[in-house]
């Protein structure tokens, strides 16, 4: 059982990577992303922890965002994926946890170390509330790699309610 501390609830599925060359030798990694914008890579035999990145401050959850309160932060809510020697994740971040001033950032973390090789804002206005909740695809077409954002407005089911996908 992996435990991770500080996050009780986690949204994005755990990825499996197999024979990454890491600092300390060649692992098979199970990498998880949680709702606190960590990413962790552990020993998919053993489950020891290799390496853990914090992405920046998640979303502190109000219920104007979680009717129901249901999870503690929102950060990573879709499931990354793995393309060469990356994951590539979707963190929600703010610099004070308030969803009015927070951006939606891509990055790119090498999974050997966990070091963060890329990072981009995405576009989209704080006003405009909006959840990453499904997984990433990743598609390389004629010989160029695509990444798949999907989108989805704050209250799924609300009048209004809306998806989208950034390419």
């Amino acid at each position: 059982t992996l435990k991770l501390p500080g996050d009780r609830r986690i949204e994005a599925q755990t990825l499996f990577a197999s024979s990454v060359a890491t600092n300390n030798g060649s692992h098979d990694l199970a990498i998880q992303a949680t709702n606190a914008n960590q990413v962790y890579a552990f020993d998919a035999k053993t489950y020891k922890q290799l390496w853990k990145r914090t992405l920046g401050k998640p979303i502190k959850s109000v219920q104007k965002i979680d009717s129901w309160l249901t999870n503690d932060s929102f950060g990573i809510l879709g499931t990354p994926v793995i393309v060469g020697g990356s994951v590539y994740c979707v963190a929600w971040i703010s610099t004070d946890g308030n969803y009015t001033t927070a951006h939606h950032f891509l990055y790119e973390v090498r999974l050997r170390d966990g070091t963060v090789a890329r990072k981009l804002q995405l576009p989209g206005d704080p006003g405009m509330p909006r959840k990453q909740r499904s997984a990433l695809t990743a598609l390389n077409l004629n010989g160029t790699d695509w990444l798949f954002i999907p989108w989805g407005t704050i209250f799924e089911t609300a009048n209004g309610a809306h998806g989208f996908i950034t390419a």
